[in-house]
C-alpha cells in the first residue's frame, strides 16, 4: 500500500457479499488503519442527499463567528457553576459581557453608565445559552449601527462623574475583553482549545492586568456550585 495516498475502499462486498468478500474488505480496512491511519469508503449505501446535508451543516457551523462557536466549548454542567471567588456563573458572565457595551451606548445616547448596569443578571427570559447569544447579537448590531452613524459625544455621564467619551469607550473595551479572557480560561480548563481566542493583536494597547482573576483567587481554585 502506498503510504502517501489515503486508500479508497469499496465496502459494498462486505455489506452484500459472502464470507470471503467480508474477509477481504476487513483485511483492506485493517491494513489501511495500520499503515496509513485513514481511509475513504465507497459503496456504503448512504444517500448522496444525506452526505450533502451533512457537509452543509458542517460548513454552516464553521462559518459561525467564534464567539458563538465558543458556547459549544463550555460543557453544560459548567454553565451554572460559579466562577472562582465570584457570585457569577458562566451564563451570567456571558450576559454581562454584552451589558458592558450596552452601558456605554446608553451614556452615548444621553443617559449614563450606572453601577446598576454592572449588577444586572440575565432576566428570566434569557434562561439558555441560545437566548443569551441572541441578546448579544442584538447588542453587537446596535453598537455597529451606532458606530456607523458617527455621532460620538465629547463626554458621557457615568457613576464616577462626567468623563471623556474616548476614555469610557476604552474602559468598555478592556472591561469586556477581561471577561472574555475569563470565559476563554473556563474553556481551556474544560479541556478544549478556545476557538478564535483573543490574542495580542486584539488586546494590544488595552490596560489589562496580567492575571485574568485577582491574585488571591487563582483560576485553579475550586469553584462552588451555582
Amino acid at each position: 500500500m502506498n503510504n502517501s495516498i489515503v486508500p479508497l475502499i469499496n465496502i459494498a462486498p462486505f455489506l452484500h457479499g459472502g464470507a470471503d468478500d467480508k474477509a477481504r474488505v476487513a483485511a483492506e480496512v485493517d491494513r489501511a488503519c495500520r499503515e496509513i491511519g485513514f481511509l475513504v469508503v465507497s459503496g456504503h449505501d448512504v444517500p448522496a442527499a444525506l452526505i450533502d446535508a451533512m457537509h452543509g451543516m458542517s460548513d454552516d457551523y464553521f462559518a459561525l463567528p467564534h464567539w458563538e462557536k465558543m458556547r459549544h466549548k463550555i460543557p453544560a454542567d459548567r454553565l451554572r457553576v460559579n466562577l472562582p471567588g465570584r457570585e457569577r456563573n458562566c451564563l451570567d458572565l456571558a450576559y454581562h459581557i454584552f451589558v458592558i457595551p450596552t452601558a456605554f451606548l446608553d451614556a452615548a445616547r444621553g443617559g449614563a453608565v450606572t453601577f446598576e448596569h454592572f449588577e444586572r443578571l440575565p432576566p428570566p427570559e434569557l434562561d439558555s445559552v441560545e437566548k443569551v447569544i441572541a441578546y448579544g447579537q442584538g447588542v453587537r448590531e446596535d453598537f455597529a449601527a451606532w458606530w456607523r452613524a458617527g455621532i460620538v459625544p465629547g463626554t458621557v455621564n457615568t457613576y464616577y462623574g462626567v468623563q471623556p467619551a474616548q476614555g469610557v469607550m476604552e474602559r468598555t473595551a478592556w472591561h469586556a475583553a477581561q471577561h472574555c479572557r475569563q470565559l476563554m480560561e473556563v474553556v481551556a480548563q474544560s479541556g478544549y482549545a478556545p476557538d478564535g481566542p483573543l490574542g495580542e493583536a486584539e488586546l494590544a494597547g488595552l490596560p489589562l492586568p496580567d492575571e485574568i482573576y485577582d491574585d488571591e483567587v487563582p483560576m485553579n481554585a475550586k469553584a462552588a456550585n451555582g
